[in-house]
């Protein structure tokens, strides 16, 4: 195919819209690789804690943001020459999904109630002003919150996996559209 200066510049123009589009179409398929690097809680017995470097699911509300739903980003920007995709959970939605990914130290303040139950394990307390006597309260402390990453090892192995095909598609359509 002999490629003049017209028909260049027709593909430079479709480029960006080519690029949006298809990445655009991977939206299900990413979400399908992020979901596979979470667990439901199925895995650990009722009140246990994880100590894995895998990530969890309580409430399933992370899981379903990730798979769609409220709370849900997917974007594809072309500009000029860059492409920015951007994936994630509104933090407003699920405000714990970045700490999950990256890790982190909560500040706690303190002041939640609890006794020492059997085994000598704390059990914690609704803070509802009403404690039966012996009720200790904790004090300000640090929570460490090892990081357990579902996005960013997803998004490696969804572009070793997939992305040679989209750019396949993206040329195919530039070159034939």
């Amino acid at each position: 195919m002999a490629i003049n200066g017209d028909m260049f510049k027709g593909m430079a123009k479709r480029l960006p819209i080519v690029v949006r589009d298809e990445l655009s179409k991977s939206d299900a398929l990413l979400q399908s690789y992020i979901t596979a690097h979470m667990h439901g809680t199925d895995k650990l017995a009722k009140g246990q804690r994880n100590t894995t470097d895998e990530l969890y699911s309580k409430t399933g509300a992370l899981l379903r943001a990730i798979a769609g739903g409220k709370g849900h980003i997917f974007d594809v920007n072309v500009t000029g020459s860059n492409v920015l995709l951007t994936v994630g959970v509104k933090l407003s939605v699920i405000p714990y999904a970045r700490i999950h990914e990256l890790g982190g130290t909560i500040k706690h303040p303190g002041g939640t109630p609890y006794f020492v139950g059997s085994g000598g394990k704390a059990v914690f307390m609704k803070k509802d002003g009403s404690y039966p006597n012996g009720t200790k309260f904790t004090k300000a402390h640090d929570i460490k919150i090892k990081p357990r990453p579902y996005i960013v090892p997803a998004l490696k192995e969804f572009i070793k996996e997939e992305m040679q095909d989209i750019l396949n598609n993206i040329v195919r359509r530039v070159l034939n559209e």
